[in-house]
This record gives C-alpha cells, sequence and structure tokens, in this order.
C-alpha cells in the first residue's frame, strides 16, 4: 500500500502532517508535444467540437470488384468467341466494352460500386488487348482492318 502525504486541516498537536491510506488523486492523461508534458484540458474554458467522422455508406469492397472484374472478361470473352475475322473481332470487342461501360455506369449510380469498379477495370483490360492484338497484326502483317 502506498502512503499519502496530506497536510492536516484540523488543530491539535503534533507535527501538522498526517499518513492518509488512500491514494492521491491521480491527474488527466499527460500528452508529449516535442518532449513537453502538458495535461489534458481541465474542462474550465470550453473547447471546439470535435470535427465530425464522415464515413462511406457503401464502401467498395473486393469481392464485389473481383465478381465485377470476373464476370465481364467473362462477357467479353464470350463475345469474342464469335469473330470470325479481325475485323468481326474489332467491332464485336467495340460493342462489348460500350455495353460493359454502360453497365458499369448503370452499377455506379444505382448499384454496388465495387461491382462497377471491377466492370470498368475489365473493360478497360479487354479494350486494350484488343487494341494490343490490332497493333500487333498491324505490325507483323499489314493494316488488319
Amino acid at each position: 500500500r502506498k502512503m499519502c502525504i496530506r497536510p492536516r486541516l484540523g488543530g491539535g498537536g503534533g507535527h501538522g502532517v498526517r499518513f492518509s491510506p488512500e491514494r492521491p488523486p491521480t491527474p488527466g492523461p499527460v500528452a508529449s508535444l516535442w518532449g513537453v508534458q502538458s495535461a489534458a484540458p481541465s474542462g474550465l474554458f470550453p473547447s471546439r467540437p470535435r470535427r465530425p467522422t464522415f464515413r462511406e455508406p457503401h464502401p467498395v469492397r473486393v469481392p464485389a470488384v473481383a465478381a465485377g472484374a470476373v464476370l465481364t472478361l467473362a462477357w467479353q470473352v464470350l463475345v469474342a468467341l464469335f469473330a470470325t475475322s479481325m475485323r468481326g473481332l474489332v467491332l464485336l470487342m467495340v460493342m462489348a466494352v460500350v455495353v460493359a461501360s454502360v453497365v458499369a455506369g448503370l452499377l455506379l449510380r444505382l448499384g454496388d460500386r465495387g461491382a462497377a469498379v471491377g466492370v470498368a477495370m475489365a473493360a478497360a483490360l479487354g479494350g486494350s488487348v484488343t487494341a494490343g492484338i490490332v497493333a500487333v497484326r498491324w505490325l507483323t502483317l499489314g493494316w488488319p482492318l
């Protein structure tokens, strides 16, 4: 047990100090700023209210992004399988990317934004791969369209 020294309030004999077995009052939390200790505000002066914490009402989750990306890539592969020539592949893939972009916009506005991100990423990837195929074909065999 820790002993606390407190001055005696009443009169009487003795040395004016009594030993109390109770704990001394603990100060508030102490903050350190560049090594200088400062106590927490006492509440005597009103402080400014804390800034509000804004949270996203519908946060983007990884499974929704992955599902949107996988389904869009599957859509683009299925559309590309219908192509019989390079010109047909480019036209079908442009159509697939436009449809996927419209779906991403609708999902963004009305549905799950995580899925919209996945759809948009996969649509951009599909369009880029198609442009890459056209560029390689153009460099090796001449203008493909």
